[in-house]
């Protein structure tokens, strides 16, 4: 009897040092988190706007007919307090995979990225006929 209550002790023991090494692994290599704790209501925010733009079809309308004014025109609907960059790149052909830039908008009133405090958020989506993209947003408060 008491053989098989240290095997199972083992088992249990074995289970949670490899859940505890595998969650180290993905906080090590940023699986998760923010950016910087200060900026992850921006790093959201990002996320979200690249997210509603992609599902709504606004990203791939903007490649497939080469104009970015409805993306201009989500963006400036926005809070006020927030500026804005979104970014397209085309990503090329494996093994190099080079990003090509082609095309961005900037929130109405906003001319420069600060570089502290801002927060940089992609979403990677495929237009049809197209091949890979990168969506990059930038947000920073005014």
């Amino acid at each position: 009897m008491k053989r098989g209550i240290f095997y199972a002790l083992d088992a249990i023991i074995a289970i949670a040092l490899f859940v505890i090494m595998v969650s180290a692994g993905f906080v090590v290599l940023g699986g998760w988190g923010a950016y910087s704790y200060d900026n992850s209501a921006l790093a959201v925010t990002g996320h979200d706007m690249l997210t509603v733009l992609d599902v709504n079809g606004t990203l791939s309308d903007a490649v497939v007919n080469d104009n970015v004014d409805t993306i201009k025109n989500f963006i400036d609907l926005l809070p006020s307090y927030m500026c804005n960059s979104i970014l397209i790149y085309s990503v090329g052909e494996p093994p190099v995979y080079n990003l090509t830039r082609i095309g961005g908008v900037v929130s109405e009133g906003c001319s420069n990225v600060t570089a502290q405090g801002v927060a940089i958020a992609s979403r990677t989506f495929i237009p049809p006929g197209k091949g890979l993209h990168m969506a990059e947003a930038y947000v920073w408060y005014r």
